[in-house]
């Protein structure tokens, strides 16, 4: 009874059936999910599981799987859940830190901040040389490519602001890599 199920044709709005189309065909769109657009376009079509999967090279099961998502959750659930994976070590708290340090003038005697040089700076935090690196080349900083320094002042409302900015940049970050 359940396998019936999953051979019912897929109805599809005119808006849903084009927004699908236009998933499948960008050529900007992940492979994963223009497959995934088009196994539920077939599927609105009356093929069948076993076609479906012949047609587009995976197996009856992943057809399966990805139309009856498609039937619960519609095309947000096309997209790949959150995986699990090792938790996060440094938070919005030591990214803002590391872009305050890296946008303020080197220390005496250097002309450049140098990943070492922000972890000295911040060795409270424990944070290491090439975790520094990574931060900020995630925050798309590159501080050894400065020419000069403009200096800020040093007032709450500024580090408020600052961690505000982290904060919205740290989630927008997120969600791009959990989608």
């Amino acid at each position: 009874m359940a396998r019936a199920a999953s051979q019912d044709i897929v109805i599809l709005g005119p808006r849903r059936k084009a927004r699908l189309e236009v998933i499948a065909r960008r050529p900007s769109t992940p492979q994963a999910l223009a497959r995934r657009a088009r196994i539920v376009l077939l599927a609105h079509q009356g093929w069948a599981n076993a076609r479906i999967a012949a047609e587009l090279g995976c197996s009856a099961g992943t057809v399966r799987t990805w139309r009856c998502r498609f039937a619960c959750g519609g095309i947000p659930a096309l997209s790949d859940r959150p995986r699990c994976g090792r938790p996060e070590v440094y938070g919005p708290d030591v990214r803002l830190a590391i872009a305050a340090t890296a946008t303020s003038a080197p220390p005496e005697g250097t002309t450049a901040w140098t990943h070492a040089s922000i972890a000295g700076e911040l060795a409270g935090t424990g944070i290491s040389a090439s975790q520094a690196g990574r931060i900020l080349a995630g925050l798309e900083l590159a501080p050894h490519r400065v020419r000069g320094w403009l200096n800020r002042r040093d007032d709450e409302q500024f580090w408020a602001q600052a961690a505000a900015v982290c904060a919205l940049r740290y989630t927008c970050a997120r969600r791009r890599a959990l989608s």
